[in-house]
């Protein structure tokens, strides 16, 4: 192995901090709260995302003048939010607003429970014209990220798709992987042209984007985004995790990449 190759196989994932099991006062709400981002007013025959992954980060907490700072991750966006919390008798009750420079922004209402702490609540757009104009937050609850080079992409998986980069596939096919990619973790091992010649573009597209799952990166690429979003262990937290990256993630990602350009597509065809 490259001497300037940091080995990741030997480094213990980061420890995990204690989560609270009753909030007894403001400060535990601070960190992520990830869960489900399910649309529930929208237009129909319009494209767009049913379901997401979503976190909701509480950042600053001044229970004094009973404001509240954060950020949302979703959908592969990082949206700052600012507005007012309540404390009630079994909840908090919090109010914020996007700042409108995306055109995506909008306004959350979030209730968190005190006992078995949970966040539930919806967002609103402020554009009535958007495919989704109503969102409710469903099973969220309070996530510590941790970056663990040791974490897989599930086996249970029923199929893997990806990206249709060269050409359009016909209405009963979807490109695929083959779920070669679980062959290798790109983040604990160097890996070698040999490893991966013969893989289909689905599984080194899925191979290398494991790579970012990890560090946390918000996918913009939707139906990559699904794969991950699929995995319990993957918390969207940044827009951008390359300074991030090991010195062995970065030669392995710039070797996947170069065979992604020329990978064969792989695709499976269903019937009605």
């Amino acid at each position: 192995m490259d001497s300037m190759v940091k080995d990741v196989a030997n480094i213990e994932p980061s420890p995990i901090e204690n989560i609270p099991t009753t909030i007894t006062n403001s400060n535990d709400l601070l960190g992520y709260w990830v869960g489900i981002f399910e649309a529930i007013d929208y237009k129909e025959n319009v494209d767009f995302t049913y379901t997401n992954k979503i976190n909701v980060s509480l950042d600053n907490i001044d229970i004094a003048t009973n404001k509240v700072k954060g950020h949302s991750v979703v959908g592969g966006n990082y949206r700052p939010f600012e507005g007012s919390i309540k404390e009630e008798k079994e909840k908090y009750v919090i109010q914020a607003k996007e700042d409108g420079t995306d055109k995506n922004d909008g306004i959350f209402q979030i209730e968190i429970t005190k006992e078995k702490p949970a966040m539930t609540g919806n967002w609103t757009a402020y554009d009535s014209k958007l495919p989704v104009t109503k969102r409710e937050i469903q099973q969220s609850t309070k996530k510590v990220f941790r970056y663990d080079p040791t974490v897989q992409v599930s086996e249970n998986l029923d199929f893997y798709p990806v990206k249709d980069t060269k050409h359009k596939a016909k209405n009963d096919e979807i490109a695929m992987a083959k779920g070669d990619f679980l062959k290798w973790n790109a983040s604990t091992t160097l890996l070698q042209p040999k490893n991966i010649e013969n893989f289909k573009r689905g599984d080194l597209q899925i191979l290398r984007n494991s790579i970012y799952a990890r560090h946390g990166y918000a996918f913009k690429n939707r139906i990559v985004r699904e794969v991950f979003e699929m995995q319990e262990w993957y918390i969207p937290v940044s827009a951008d995790v390359t300074k991030d990256l090991t010195e062995l993630e970065k030669k392995n990602a710039e070797l996947i990449k170069k065979y992604e350009k020329h990978a064969v597509e792989y695709y499976d065809s269903f019937g009605r």
